[in-house]
């Protein structure tokens, strides 16, 4: 047996269907899948059975589809049977034509009836304003199907559903929406898109005009009429595989037919979903920078995020610049420092939270001597052991950072994971630049390599940056009282750093091992102050960090008044253990350490015991070695 005009009817996804009367006329029938009021399927029976049906929301669905009551396919009929139903699909075109009218003629009518929008439930749900809308006596949403010379043909309706925050639409029957649309009228760049809430979120977030296609079939039809215009897009919905992906693919359509791009959410829904969440969804169109109100700060009262770093030396998104002349041992130090937060243990007053993940640039040392380096690396094994992968170093390298290089750089870390740092050592053997003491070169350099290189770590934001450079000739003089006005090249790279820091030894005499850095913190905490330069002294392989005064010591020239407080501090704890000696008290490091504590000015016990360190390592005290003892006292050497 075979189907029904009606069954053809429920198979093709029509809801609601009964009994057809065959009278030749339209006839509404909801489609599953839409609001039961929606009503954009049709059908038309005749007497002898036959009958034409489509949905206006398809594609084409003003073309009939014909059915014949034998069942056989419109090729399959007998001529009078195709020449029947050319005749009555030839008449469907007149009656729709005829019916358009009059629904155009009847839309105008509920149109002008209508009312400006006050407060409109669907409006609040989906967070838009009422651009071009009205409402009606029922407080439903009427939005206008227009021409593009401004003609009304037809209506949409937008209502609360049955179920809880949910909303339906229909359009009016016999109304035209192929190649129709509603105009949200913005600045010169015109945006196309699917459903109202979209389009009056997409004005609402760029100014834009905004082309309402109402569903993805028709948008194809409304982008032939821009093919030819400049500064058009096409706002795509992401719809889910299950469901066709109907809006990446229509976008995919109108890119290829009319040249013209789209745009497309990176998760599941639609722009007006994005917005609704709290996505700044006009970046998607246009370029924009992050800012905030004054009194959005005021309310801000969640944690400062931790630093990279601390103490905000290197902070989420930061960039650190460290320099010195050459040979002055920036490689050594910065080895050291990088292998210390890989480990996630302090380093020179410095520490981090956890261990950092650290890509490490390096231009210089090729691949046997960094292996030395890092095998003769003066940290006990168990830190070494707690760094593992965190820290990647490429042997000495001969490229410049421009497109390709940046590229280069970026696969190779992909092929390591995440970092938190990227440092790059030196720069000027990257900088891909005509001359880096140009200020626009070097922010060139800065802004498009540079910062490129963050955005092959997923954590773009919170990713730090990490350079060495060198200084310029200057006196040691000069260089003492501002060293930050010696980094080589343009200004604009201090302009440009959160934390800067200089590399520089206090005397000229090749046998000095002592280093100084000076540090200079942009970010520093209201109540922080200056930082205090760390003083660093080589003995024996190994770097120890020398008190230093708590305060600011650019603008003077104090080395010899550091070696002259130093020494102080030397003879404070000679003396003090020969008086403890004298009473018969024996002291530790530690015990010394603490009783020692903020007395005659020698600092806190952290401080006092790397002191002791260094007086150890230049034999000036020495452990007594006791037999059967649990504890190495400290003494004087004979």
């Amino acid at each position: 047996m075979h189907q029904t005009f009606e069954d053809v009817l429920i198979d093709f996804g029509m809801v609601g269907v009964t009994v057809v009367p065959d009278d030749g006329h339209f006839h509404r029938y909801a489609m599953s899948g839409k609001g039961v009021r929606d009503k954009s399927g049709w059908a038309i029976k005749f007497a002898d059975g036959a009958g034409l049906y489509n949905c206006w929301s398809h594609a084409n669905g003003d073309e009939g589809i014909y059915w014949h009551p034998s069942g056989k396919e419109y090729k399959e009929l007998s001529e009078n049977d195709r020449r029947l139903a050319d005749s009555r699909r030839e008449e469907l075109k007149i009656k729709r034509k005829e019916l358009n009218q009059k629904v155009a003629e009847r839309s105008l009518s509920i149109w002008n009836e209508c009312v400006e929008v006050n407060k409109n439930p669907y409006l609040s749900a989906k967070k838009v304003g009422a651009f071009g809308v009205r409402t009606n006596s029922k407080g439903e949403l009427i939005v206008p199907v227009r021409d593009f010379n401004g003609k009304i043909w037809s209506l949409q309706r937008i209502f609360p559903s049955a179920e809880e925050g949910k909303f339906e639409k229909s359009y009016s029957f016999g109304g035209v929406l192929s190649y129709n649309m509603h105009r949200i009228d913005g600045s010169d760049d015109i945006i196309l898109c699917e459903g109202y809430a979209t389009g009056a979120s997409i004005h609402m977030a760029t100014g834009c005009t905004v082309i309402v296609c109402f569903d993805a079939g028709n948008m194809k039809k409304v982008a032939e009429h821009f093919k030819n215009t400049p500064k058009v897009r096409v706002a795509a919905d992401r719809d889910k595989e299950e469901k066709g992906a109907k809006g990446q693919k229509v976008a995919q359509e109108i890119k290829d037919t009319f040249g013209i791009p789209y745009v497309i959410p990176e998760v599941y829904g639609d722009f007006n979903d994005l917005a609704c969440a709290g996505v700044d969804i006009g970046a998607y169109f246009f370029e924009t920078l992050e800012a905030y109100s004054f009194q959005d700060y005021l309310n801000d009262t969640s944690p400062i995020p931790d630093d990279l770093i601390e103490p905000r030396i290197l902070i989420k998104g930061g960039m650190a610049v460290i320099a010195g002349e050459p040979k002055v041992g920036k490689s050594e130090f910065i080895m050291l420092w990088f292998a210390h937060m890989a480990a996630g243990i302090p380093f020179m007053g410095m520490r981090s939270n956890k261990p950092l993940r650290v890509f490490y640039l390096q231009t210089e040392v090729t691949y046997h001597m960094m292996r030395e380096r890092i095998q003769f690396l003066n940290m006990p094994k168990e830190h070494k052991d707690k760094i593992k992968d965190n820290l990647i170093i490429t042997p000495r390298v001969n490229m410049l950072l421009d497109d390709g290089g940046v590229e280069r750089v970026g696969n190779t870390m992909r092929k390591f994971g995440d970092f938190d740092i990227i440092a790059v050592d030196p720069i000027s053997n990257v900088f891909d630049g005509d001359n880096e003491s140009h200020n626009s070169e070097m922010l060139s350099f800065l802004q498009l390599r540079i910062e490129a290189l963050r955005n092959y770590t997923s954590a773009k934001k919170e990713t730090g940056i990490v350079l060495v450079h060198h200084t310029k000739k200057v006196s040691l003089e000069e260089l003492i009282e501002a060293p930050f006005q010696c980094f080589r090249g343009a200004s604009s790279l201090r302009g440009y750093y959160n934390t800067g820091m200089i590399m520089y030894k206090e005397s000229a005499d090749p046998a000095d091992n002592k280093r100084v850095i000076a540090i200079e913190r942009r970010d520093s905490k209201p109540d922080d102050g200056y930082m205090p330069n760390l003083v660093l002294e080589k003995v024996r392989g190994q770097w120890f960090q020398l008190p230093t005064e708590q305060k600011r010591v650019s603008q003077q020239i104090q080395g010899s008044k550091n070696d002259a407080e130093r020494d102080r501090k030397i003879n404070v704890i000679i003396d003090s253990i020969e008086e403890q000696h004298s009473k018969g008290i024996k002291h530790t490091k530690s015990t010394l350490a603490k009783f020692l504590d903020g007395k005659n000015g020698l600092g806190s016990v952290r401080t006092i015991e790397t002191l002791i360190d260094v007086m150890i390592a230049q034999e000036i005290l020495c452990f007594d070695n006791i037999e059967n003892s649990k504890k190495n006292f400290l003494k004087i050497p004979s």
